[in-house]
Formats: C-alpha cells, sequence, structure tokens
C-alpha cells in the first residue's frame, strides 16, 4: 500500500496517508446512518479519488491526505461525482479568486489578520449543540469596515476558523451550527465587498463549503439589515434556504445553553476567554494552511468565467486549436 500511495506524492502539498480509523463506535454508527459511511466504501473512495487527481491535467497540487479528501466525500455522502465537482470548485474558488487572497495568505501572525482574530469575528463555542453538533458563532460587527483591506482579512479568517473546523473527523459526520450575530452591523459593513464580490460569494462558496450546515441562525437585525439579509437568503440555494432562520434573541437558540455565548449576549464568557482554545489549534495547524497557497489547478483549461467564479456550470477548454469548451459534470443536479 505504502508504494502505491507514493505514487501520489508529486501531486500532493501533504503526506499522502493510508486512512487509521480512530472514530469512536457512536460516530461509526452516525457515520453510517448519516453518510452511508462503511469500511469497504470509505476505502474504495479514496482510492478512486486519489487516482482521479492523479490522472486529472487540471489539477495541478493539492492535498491528497485522507482526512482532506474525505470532508468532500462525506459532504457529498461518497457520491464520486458531486465530490470531484465539489473539489475542483473548491480548487478554483480558493485559488485568490479575482485577486483576492483569501485562500494564499493564510499566515496567522499576518498583520491584520491575527487583530481581527483577537477581537473574536469567529468564536467557537465551548459546547455542542444538543443534537451533538459544533457551533460557530459570528460576530459580524466585530471587523472594522473603513479598513480598506476588511473584507479580504474578514474572509481569511473565516477560511481559518472553518478549515480548523472541518479538519476534526466528528465535524464532518455531524456537521455544524452557524449563529450570525447581526446586532452591531452597520449598512457599511455590506458594502467591504461590492455587489458583485457577493454575488460571486453566494453563486459559489455554498458549493465548496465541505461541511454539513445543520442550521444557520441570524439575529439581531434591524429593518435596514433585514432587507438587505432577506435580499441574500432570496439568491442562496434552496438547500441553504431551509436550514436558515431569523431567531429574534438569544433566548430562542433551543439547541444550546445561552451560558456558553459571550457575555454581550447574555452568556458567561468573555470573547477572549472564548477565543483561547481557538487560537491554540490554529497554531498547530499554521504550518499547514501556509502550504494551502501551493494547491494549483491548470487555468489554461479553464474560461476566464471561470476562473473568475463568473460562470455557475464548469467548462474547461480541450486542447486543441479550436479551444472548444466541454462541459466538466454534465450532469450536475443543483439540488444536491
Amino acid at each position: 500500500m505504502v508504494r502505491i500511495l507514493e505514487k501520489y506524492q508529486s501531486k500532493s502539498i501533504t503526506p499522502v496517508d493510508d486512512y487509521e480509523c480512530k472514530l469512536s463506535d457512536e460516530l461509526i454508527k452516525a457515520a453510517n446512518d448519516l453518510l452511508g459511511e462503511t469500511p469497504e466504501i470509505r476505502d474504495e473512495c479514496l482510492t478512486e479519488f486519489r487516482e482521479w487527481i492523479w490522472n486529472n491535467p487540471r489539477i495541478e497540487k493539492c492535498r491528497m491526505d485522507s482526512m482532506f479528501l474525505l470532508r468532500f466525500l462525506r459532504i457529498n455522502r461518497f457520491s464520486m461525482q458531486h465530490a470531484k465537482e465539489c473539489f475542483e470548485r473548491y480548487l478554483i474558488f480558493r485559488e485568490g479568486l479575482y485577486g483576492c487572497d483569501w485562500f494564499t495568505n493564510l499566515d496567522l501572525n499576518r498583520p491584520g489578520l491575527s487583530q481581527v482574530l483577537n477581537d473574536g469575528l469567529y468564536v467557537v463555542l465551548p459546547t455542542k449543540a444538543k443534537t451533538g453538533e459544533t457551533i460557530v458563532l459570528v460576530r459580524c460587527g466585530a471587523s472594522n469596515p473603513s479598513d480598506k483591506d476588511a473584507g479580504n482579512i474578514a474572509f481569511c479568517v473565516s477560511t481559518l476558523v472553518m478549515e480548523t473546523v472541518f479538519e476534526d473527523e466528528e465535524n464532518q459526520i455531524r456537521g455544524y451550527r452557524l449563529i450570525l450575530d447581526m446586532s452591531k452591523v452597520k449598512l457599511s459593513h455590506y458594502f467591504m465587498f461590492n455587489f458583485s464580490t457577493w454575488f460571486r460569494i453566494l453563486k459559489h462558496v455554498e458549493r465548496t463549503f465541505t461541511g454539513r450546515h445543520i442550521s444557520c441562525s441570524i439575529m439581531g437585525l434591524n429593518p435596514a439589515t433585514r432587507f438587505i439579509s432577506n435580499m441574500i437568503i432570496k439568491h442562496m440555494r434552496e438547500k441553504m434556504r431551509k436550514v436558515v432562520s431569523c431567531p429574534s434573541c438569544p433566548k430562542e437558540l433551543d439547541f444550546l445553553d445561552i451560558k456558553y455565548l459571550p457575555t454581550d449576549l447574555g452568556g458567561e464568557y468573555t470573547v477572549e476567554q472564548l477565543m483561547e482554545p481557538l487560537k491554540k489549534k490554529l497554531k498547530l495547524w499554521r504550518d499547514l494552511f501556509l502550504k494551502y497557497g501551493e494547491m494549483k489547478v491548470n487555468r489554461k483549461y479553464y474560461t476566464d468565467a471561470v476562473l473568475k467564479c463568473d460562470a455557475g456550470t464548469l467548462t474547461h477548454k480541450l486542447e486543441n486549436k479550436s479551444a472548444k469548451l466541454l462541459t466538466v459534470y454534465p450532469d450536475e443536479n443543483e439540488n444536491n
């Protein structure tokens, strides 16, 4: 097996490993019940996934370790077609989307980024939901919209935190719950990105996210931010819209004990206390995330519209003089 895995190493930025199951009996059962995962299906899909990456000229470099590939297999319930599409979209979307460095400059100690991180823009709560999922709180008003680079920094922090969350197999299997605290959001926060960028984010990020959205609770909306938020929700894919709710206050979050929230939301923890475990994890993963800039697609195979995330359908150029286009995933199901 080791010799077979060595074949893939030249294309991988991480060691290509033979998966070792360390799941508890409870998680093994959950993986089977929720995702249809069995040892045989998992091993077969990992082998096929790596072989596909190895033979795919559109992919130059990526992670090929088991934990990373399982994120795409699990979120797509081991459907190889959808896992491959999600994986390719992920690489395109994250490769410095139209000039941004949201994915290629993930340095924890980068000026500006560490400050926003310390301010608690993203917080992983120190408790699970009553049904077992990890809870991520986004304090949307924590970033400074007057900073010209605020949008890019906010998305970098989002990438760092969510990549860390998805490195945990339990989160890959059970999913996670998202709470958006909009209570301190001003209209200027919406203009950290232009409308074209918002459109691209909505159009693509849901298809590249490797976490199971169990719920998304949007709190603290005022009339102006509610109107804009409703417009954004309206343009989400139906699958995502179904898990969105807008509770009026933290007490309506029936899946958690509110004492685990920050003090400004009625909880018992300071932001500093909540951030400490997350910052320790981010430091452990820093070297790995710095290597993310090495993941690349071969840009010559894609149209400019695909590379700029203006196109919803993935097409690539055939290698001939006429440069005809071929739809990469012709049987894509919009609702999957």
